[in-house]
């Protein structure tokens, strides 16, 4: 199996509570979600999204190769 492309998140706690989290690598790419379990299904629709429009903007993005999701997370 093809090791995927490593993204860097940023995942910090906001003083509500809500957990906010940046993919460094992909400029624009944030999200958040009130649990940690919600703000990693939120981040796969965010990377694909961001993934997306760079696809339509001619930019050049991972082809079909799995990604690998790296979480430094102080919680």
């Amino acid at each position: 199996m093809e090791r995927g492309m490593p993204l860097t998140v940023r995942v910090e706690v906001d003083e509500t509570g809500t957990y906010v989290a940046e993919v460094e690598d992909l400029p624009g790419c944030v999200t958040q979600a009130s649990t940690f379990e919600e703000l990693l299904r939120n981040l796969r629709e965010a990377i694909m999204g961001n993934l997306e429009v760079r696809r339509s903007m001619g930019y050049e993005v991972p082809g079909d190769r799995r990604m690998r999701l790296l979480v430094d997370a102080q919680v």
